[in-house]
């Protein structure tokens, strides 16, 4: 991604994304896109991007200093096809501060993201996804009470033929 100029196609082979990640506001971050390039997996539940847990100290439910979350997608960047699973955000008392925001998919306005299944997420605010313009999308949460709890949707700029669900 960081060789990519704008426009590329990034097309990803099936398998599991859980190895390095870049710092994005102070919290480790698998997939940082920061460029108006398309990253395409072969398939939701094909290629995983996964985040982690930190329960080093249980207080901060996973969402410790060494939490890592899923995506982060910076002005017009695309995603596509993969399943987002296990991000974590880290615990902040600043609760505006970037840092407690979306365990799984961080985006700003103009991003978008389709054909994704993004599931146990977890964050301060916004647990499973924050920001963005979501097409074909599903959502799974398992700890909130309502869905929106995990979905900061003041800032999305919407949901198109989305599917929500919580257990």
């Amino acid at each position: 991604v960081e060789l990519a100029a704008d426009n590329y196609i990034i097309r990803c082979a099936e398998g599991t994304y859980d190895e390095g990640t870049t710092n994005v506001g102070g919290v480790p971050t698998r997939l940082y896109l920061n460029k108006q390039v398309v990253v395409r997996g072969a398939g939701a539940g094909k290629s995983i991007i996964k985040g982690n847990c930190d329960l080093a100290d249980p207080s901060e439910h996973g969402c410790g200093s060494d939490a890592v979350r899923c995506v982060y997608l910076f002005g017009k960047g695309r995603l596509s096809g993969f399943t987002v699973r296990n991000g974590y955000a880290r615990y902040h008392n600043d609760a505006s501060s970037v840092d407690c925001f979306a365990g799984g998919i961080a985006a700003l306005t103009g991003a978008q993201i389709s054909d994704c299944v993004v599931s146990n997420c977890f964050a301060r605010r916004g647990g499973i996804a924050q920001g963005g313009q979501y097409h074909r999308c599903r959502f799974h949460a398992k700890t909130s009470p309502t869905i929106m709890d995990s979905l900061q949707s003041y800032t999305f700029s919407g949901f198109f033929n989305c599917l929500f669900s919580l257990s």
